[in-house]
């Protein structure tokens, strides 16, 4: 015979409030195993897993409407889904160890006796710090398994390796600028094009999910100036480039 336990007790085990499991069971997204006679709602064990499933994408970032319908898709996966909140969560517990080491530098300093401190450390602390928050606005452009992917491919490259990707993105960018007064057509275009579908394939694993998210952030105002590739006119050339390369070579 299984466990049961009463929503106060199933509250304590779970470390949540009763009102919290009230609200779940009211919007649908956690029901009691079993309600009593007297009324009780009453959950069991494998009600712990769901609400862990629940609170996990809720750390994420998901909406709580977004979880229900997540959990509740015929082909959602407990195991993928649990291997995927896994990478979500290393990928935010290595920018939560980039900005500690950040800030332990900074804490080292000889200069910050002196209220000062140089800006090739304050700049290496606002980008540790600032990653959370990019992660914040991009989320919306994806989907959920899409997100999740790009969590999960993300903890597969250490710190350093990430650092070089952005640095062969920026050089990428450089070279477009300065082509940017030739047609996408013209070979040098294409060749850079060719780099661009190379970077943009490890980012998507070529995912059509996440393809879909990317190039509605391309096309968003939404997006922070600071985050944009470059300006409007040298991202339309790259974007032009990049999908006569692509038509070309599928």
């Amino acid at each position: 015979m299984s466990v049961l336990y009463r929503v106060a007790e199933f509250a304590q085990l779970a470390g949540v409030t009763v009102r919290a499991l009230q609200y779940y069971d009211r919007i649908g997204l956690l029901r009691p195993a079993q309600t009593s006679e007297g009324g009780h709602r009453l959950y069991a064990r494998r009600d712990l897993l769901r609400l862990q499933q629940i609170l996990t994408l809720k750390w994420m970032g998901f909406k709580l409407d977004e979880i229900k319908g997540l959990l509740e898709r015929p082909e959602y996966d407990l195991r993928t889904a649990l291997r995927l909140q896994k990478a979500a969560i290393d990928s935010q517990l290595a920018e939560l160890r980039e900005a500690s080491a950040a800030l332990e530098q900074a804490l080292a300093s000889p200069e910050l006796e002196a209220g000062l401190l140089g800006s090739d450390r304050v700049a290496a602390v606002i980008r540790a710090v600032s990653a959370p928050a990019e992660a914040r606005w991009a989320r919306d452009f994806y989907t959920d398994e899409a997100w999740a992917g790009i969590a999960a491919r993300r903890t597969q490259y250490s710190t350093e390796e990430l650092a070089q990707f952005t640095r062969d993105w920026e050089e990428l960018i450089a070279g477009f600028a300065a082509l940017r007064h030739l047609p996408p057509d013209d070979d040098r275009l294409q060749r850079l094009a060719a780099t661009m579908a190379g970077y943009l394939e490890q980012f998507t694993a070529g995912d059509a999910e996440t393809i879909g998210g990317l190039r509605r952030m391309w096309e968003s105002d939404a997006v922070p100036a600071a985050y944009r590739m470059a300006d409007r006119d040298l991202e339309q050339l790259m974007r032009a480039a990049l999908d006569l390369y692509l038509r070309r070579n599928r």
